[in-house]
């Protein structure tokens, strides 16, 4: 699981705390782990084209890819 991975991002730490809460609820959780996936694929810069996710989403996606 990715979960150490995201919470150890910038952009996750840069979230206050209700937000932090939002993306560690499985669901969402989950969502970014497969956004992670497609992105590693078809690269990021595709993925960041079709995604609708929201800028800080998308940075902590960009992060653990980088990681």
């Amino acid at each position: 699981m990715m979960t150490k991975q995201i919470e150890n991002t910038k952009a996750y730490k840069d979230l206050d705390s209700f937000k932090q809460d939002i993306v560690m609820k499985r669901s969402n959780r989950l969502q970014i782990e497969d956004a992670v996936v497609t992105a590693r694929a078809i690269t990021f810069e595709k993925w960041q084209e079709s995604t609708s996710f929201s800028a800080s989403w998308q940075n902590i996606v960009k992060e653990v890819l980088a990681s």
